[in-house]
């Protein structure tokens, strides 16, 4: 029974990915048990895991994650393409085969900068994820930093397959890293209706959660 602990920024995101995987592992008879955390709870969890699963998200921790880690299991850094809900065998396949096979560690392309806006009054933004499980954790977040730091903000999550029916609903869209294959299709869907914005792996952060904020009123 192969132990898996999937690690992102926030332990709502691991679970929410650690719940998928144990699905498809169930269903495909594979031997797996995974559990989600975060980077803060690492060095308790230290043991209880044979591989590690490190979310593009927490990329700046990994030389931490490795000293904490040490020998007692197998660190996984995931890319943008691993890093999707909508492709959980995958990730099971990948956290399975830990070991077995080596690669180098993805590319961080850096977003290009835009001059930023006044905010308006009231700012709707629409996050979009791999799934709308990660993409309703990040619009829970946002909404706790505008209220707290009174900011006039309104963010919902959704998925790429939701996105059709929310078009006009929304003045600001945030694309997470996981969804920039899919920028010709997601851009062709909003048109003109709301300002699109391609989050990098620095923005895709919940820990960072006010420069997100920050970011979508000022788009």
């Amino acid at each position: 029974m192969k132990k898996v602990l999937m690690l992102c920024a926030s332990g709502i995101t691991s679970n929410a990915f650690a719940v998928k995987m144990n699905e498809s592992a169930q269903k495909r008879g594979i031997e797996m048990n995974a559990t989600g955390g975060s980077v803060s709870t690492l060095d308790k969890l230290v043991g209880t895991f044979d591989v590690l699963l490190v979310g593009p998200q927490s990329k700046a921790f990994l030389d931490k994650i490795k000293e904490t880690v040490g020998d007692k299991a197998e660190v996984v850094l995931l890319d943008i393409e691993d890093f999707n809900i909508l492709k959980i065998d995958g990730l099971v396949d990948k956290a399975m085969n830990a070991g077995k096979e080596t690669k180098e560690e993805p590319v961080v392309q850096e977003e290009s900068k835009a001059e930023p806006k006044q905010p308006r009054s009231m700012c709707k933004v629409l996050m979009i994820c791999g799934s709308g499980i990660t993409s309703n954790a990040f619009a829970v977040k946002m909404n706790e930093s505008a209220h707290r730091r009174g900011i006039a903000m309104n963010a919902t999550g959704g998925s790429l397959s939701s996105l059709a029916s929310r078009v006009g609903s929304f003045d600001v869209l945030l694309v997470g890293p996981e969804n920039k294959v899919f920028m010709d299709k997601i851009r062709e869907t909003v048109k003109d209706s709301a300002v699109i914005v391609e989050l990098g792996l620095s923005d895709f952060n919940i820990l960072e959660i006010d420069a997100l904020v920050d970011k979508a009123v000022q788009a």
